[in-house]
């Protein structure tokens, strides 16, 4: 709340993406063996009530010669 005069309140409002959501933690993590596409969802997997996303068809095709991460 910004403030009150005469029974009447100001609130200030603000909308951000989901993924702002990623730059208010304060971790780290270690991922061997994985895939992006797995580390990915790992990542967003956490944030899977407040979003929703997928995976297009070009994806796989895009990271078939990507090796896990080590």
């Amino acid at each position: 709340m910004l403030g009150s005069e005469g029974g009447l309140a100001r609130y200030r409002v603000r909308l951000t993406p989901w993924l702002w959501r990623l730059t208010q933690v304060r971790n780290s993590r270690v991922w061997q063996d994985k895939s992006v596409i797995d580390i990915v969802d790992d990542v967003l997997g956490a944030y899977s009530p407040l979003a929703q996303w997928r995976w297009s068809g070009e994806t796989d095709a895009f990271l078939a010669d990507v090796p896990p991460r080590s």
